[in-house]
């Protein structure tokens, strides 16, 4: 009788447990609702300001491709280097702004239902593409002002 007492004490001690980690596990997996807010809000502000830097850059990347006839003028270590097919040059730019907007779009909208660690997961890779896309602009724009010199 007593070793039943025993086990049944220690079934108790053991399901309480049992609860207590499954909450800690399932608070730690969905996040608490005020971090979720605020990821929603930073993801949707950072996914508005990706797409702009994406398309401003392949519209950039664009037009100076299409202006081939121009020289394009490199300046390194005071020697002036004349390209006289910039498109050459141009094109990788192209190519690189058209896959930061496939990476874009892989990324869901919606974000009111995720989780606080798909959130998270999809913020670092928006702020990846954010980062590739500011860089690529920077590129572009110091382009543009050589090929207008």
């Amino acid at each position: 009788m007593w070793e039943a007492l025993k086990i049944l004490n220690h079934l108790y001690f053991l399901t309480l447990v049992g609860s207590l980690l499954s909450m800690l596990t399932l608070r730690i997996l969905t996040g608490s609702t005020s971090t979720q807010i605020d990821l929603i809000g930073e993801y949707r502000t950072s996914v508005e300001r990706t797409t702009r830097n994406c398309l401003n850059a392949r519209s950039l990347a664009l037009s100076l491709e299409s202006n081939g006839a121009q020289t394009l003028r490199l300046v390194r270590s005071g020697n002036v280097v004349s390209i006289r097919d910039p498109s050459l040059l141009i094109r990788p730019t192209v190519e690189e702004a058209d896959q930061l907007m496939r990476t874009l779009t892989t990324l869901p909208k919606r974000c009111g239902e995720m989780r606080v660690s798909h959130l998270r997961r999809n913020l670092r890779t928006l702020k990846r593409v954010e980062h590739e896309s500011a860089k690529l602009l920077v590129k572009l724009e110091t382009a543009r002002r050589w090929c207008s010199e």
